[in-house]
């Protein structure tokens, strides 16, 4: 049994701080002997949102003209063992209660099978191209497989597996032609910093309270303008502005509606950066669900107590007034509400 490692072309995507989207493509064009695999690495991520694996394979002998049973299989390692997805060509003969060429997707962990489904159409069975790709997300384990197009034949309950490499073997010759991988972030996770709920009200708890021309301080939603065909309000957000680096980081601190309990007191929200106009900021702002909200966002400071913050690609803004204490209307942060 040979093992074949090879390099691939990553692309990364960084959408937020830490939280990086990976592509990996390789085009392997390798043909692979009876017990040889083929393994791509993956990078090192923890906290992923989603994860997607794909093979794309030509096994010869699995040709109905043949009257073989070959095998082929797309394999990766987790924590409880190794796990991987087989078609299964038995061409021999038919399986009972199907009157055409068919094959058994089966899923595996530990030499243990999970769940299985026969497969009679949308695949080749002339020893030619099929595809086999698997996806997680939200707790649970998709398999799709096709020869053009691919069409879901497997779902189950399967946590996300902390693979750091996936790969092809086979019980015949098979040409491997593609592989590739795609991950995603938990955004939530990767918005989460060191501040807290007593640590933003220790900054801000003063009795100055306003520092005339700084963005710094506790600011409260006072009224929007917006277009809901293009965007919907996620709350009615309190937020804290703290200097960070040249810019500033918008928290989190309480009034979401939409996906509420994803949001945590000391999330970052959005980034201000200054730009050569006073008062005038760039701003990247975090949606409610935890991703960019777009391009060519901006924020004014239209005096020291009104801060607004436009959408132009979304035709909408929000305005947020200053709290002169630590809480919204002189009261303090309710920490009840703040998990």
């Amino acid at each position: 049994m040979r093992i074949i490692r090879v390099l691939f072309v990553l692309t990364m995507c960084v959408l937020a701080k830490n939280a990086v989207a990976t592509e990996i493509y390789v085009r392997a064009d390798s043909l692979l002997s009876a017990g040889d695999t083929l393994f791509v690495s993956l990078p090192g991520q923890e906290d992923l949102d989603f994860i997607a694996m794909e093979t794309r394979c030509a096994m010869p002998s699995a040709d109905i003209r043949r009257h073989r049973h070959v095998w082929w299989s797309m394999l990766w390692d987790d924590v409880g063992g190794e796990c991987g997805v087989t078609v299964d060509f038995d061409m021999g003969e038919m399986l009972e209660g199907v009157d055409a060429p068919a094959a058994i997707v089966s899923l595996w962990r530990g030499g243990e099978m999970l769940s299985s489904a026969v497969v009679s159409s949308g695949f080749d069975f002339s020893g030619r191209w099929n595809s086999v790709s698997v996806e997680w997300s939200a707790g649970r384990m998709n398999v799709y497989v096709g020869d053009r197009l691919l069409a879901g034949c497997l779902s189950v309950e399967m946590p996300q597996p902390r693979c750091r490499r996936f790969g092809v073997t086979a019980s015949d010759k098979v040409h491997v032609d593609e592989m590739m991988a795609e991950t995603e972030p938990d955004p939530y996770v990767m918005l989460h910093t060191e501040w807290t709920a007593e640590k933003i009200v220790a900054e801000f708890d003063r009795p100055d309270g306003i520092w005339p021309g700084s963005l710094e301080g506790q600011w409260v939603y006072l009224d929007r303008d917006t277009d809901t065909d293009k965007a919907l309000p996620g709350g009615e957000y309190r937020l804290a502005i703290v200097r960070s680096g040249s810019g500033y980081d918008i928290l989190y601190m309480e009034g979401a509606r939409t996906c509420a309990s994803e949001w945590k007191c000391g999330m970052l929200k959005g980034r201000l950066m200054p730009t050569a106009f006073d008062g005038h900021f760039l701003l990247e702002w975090y949606d409610a669900e935890g991703y960019p909200a777009g391009h060519e966002n901006y924020a004014t400071l239209e005096n020291p107590s009104l801060l607004s913050m436009s959408f132009p690609l979304l035709d909408s803004m929000l305005r947020f007034s200053r709290c002169s204490r630590a809480g919204s209307s002189g009261r303090r942060i309710s920490h009840d509400v703040i998990k």
